[in-house]
């Protein structure tokens, strides 16, 4: 994914269609929640390792590989995302700090996280 691109999402801060969680060793449990609700709706990003307030904060590099195997086992797993989403996160180097960004495009079907909906 091109950095210039995400260092523009990153800057136009949070909102419908983007999301920002700092994830520093594991992927935030409430992420799942978002991915549901942007597959229900209109789709987003959804970037790991960004504050709030959009400073890069990055995750472990250590822990990047688990990290993205976590995230994509856990899109895929029924008991969690049903459902499931085949989608592919990505790790990116920006400004010395590895971030993971997510795309999740509107589904035609409606997704739930452990039964619940999220719109």
């Amino acid at each position: 994914m091109d950095v210039a691109l995400i260092k523009h999402i990153i800057n136009k801060g949070e909102g419908l269609n983007i999301e920002f969680k700092r994830a520093t060793n594991s992927v935030p449990s409430d992420a799942y929640e978002t991915i549901v609700s942007f597959s229900n709706t209109s789709g987003g990003t959804l970037i790991l390792g960004v504050d709030d307030d959009g400073i890069i904060k990055g995750i472990d590099a250590t822990q990047k590989n688990k990290i993205l195997k976590d995230l994509v086992s856990a899109i895929n797993a029924v008991d969690n995302i049903y459902p499931p989403l085949y989608l592919q996160p990505v790790a990116v180097d920006i400004d010395d700090e590895i971030i993971i960004v997510l795309q999740v495009p509107v589904s035609s079907q409606v997704h739930n996280h452990k039964g619940d909906i999220y719109i």
